[in-house]
């Protein structure tokens, strides 16, 4: 996830079951995703946050072990330094992720212009997240 193979702004949307969380260096992924997408382009998303729900995860990737794994508010964080502007609703299923049928945390990013979403690199993570409660 961290090099897909396409052009600059190709893609209007980018959908994400379930991976990005199993990338060491998802900070560099989701450089990529946004690199793909197009202005207006939608990034959708599964991922699981819970240190539950990650126990066996070490089992399924190596790499994982040196993975320091983003919090939903860091997440989004980082989604909308990129420029990537998350709904403000959030699928949080926590039944389903907890029997794996689904991730923890549920979302849609938009690709917005620079103009409309400045980013205010003084921010500290978390802060410039939406209510994910």
């Amino acid at each position: 996830m961290t090099a897909i193979g396409a052009a600059d702004a190709t893609y209007d949307g980018v959908f994400d079951f379930g991976a990005i969380h199993l990338v060491p260096n998802w900070r560099a992924a989701l450089d990529e995703v946004r690199r793909v997408l197009k202005a207006g382009g939608v990034y959708c998303f599964e991922l699981v946050t819970s240190p539950l729900l990650r126990l066996a995860y070490p089992v399924v990737t190596e790499g994982f072990r040196r993975m320091q794994a983003p919090t939903p508010q860091e997440f989004v964080g980082e989604l909308e330094r990129r420029g990537i502007v998350v709904a403000r609703s959030l699928a949080r299923p926590r039944l389903a992720a907890l029997t794996q049928l689904a991730g923890d945390l549920i979302g849609v990013g938009r690709v917005v212009n620079v103009i409309d979403c400045p980013v205010d690199s003084k921010k500290k993570p978390g802060n410039e997240s939406r209510a994910l409660k």
